[in-house]
């Protein structure tokens, strides 16, 4: 079970490095915010095949809060770069 968790642990730090490169050299070439509508617009493409299959969950008032906070840091970090 370690060596599954090790292999998987690598596998997200590539694909993250290899992301944030990318997301770098993107915003040097084209506007930051085009940048950051792409990175999200992805995000929602990837992800929305998996929330539809398992359905949405409940949220209450402190989960959306939650959930807008670590949408507006993303947002920051993402215009930072």
């Amino acid at each position: 079970m370690t060596l599954l968790a090790t292999i998987g642990g690598v596998i997200t730090l590539l694909f993250w490095g290899a992301g944030d490169y990318f997301i770098g050299k993107s915003g040097q070439r084209s506007d930051v915010y085009l940048t950051n509508l792409i990175v999200q617009v992805s995000g929602v493409i990837l992800s929305l095949p998996l929330v539809l299959w398992l359905g949405f969950p409940s949220l209450d008032a402190s989960s959306l809060v939650l959930i807008a906070i670590n949408g507006i840091i993303f947002t920051i970090a993402l215009l930072s770069f």
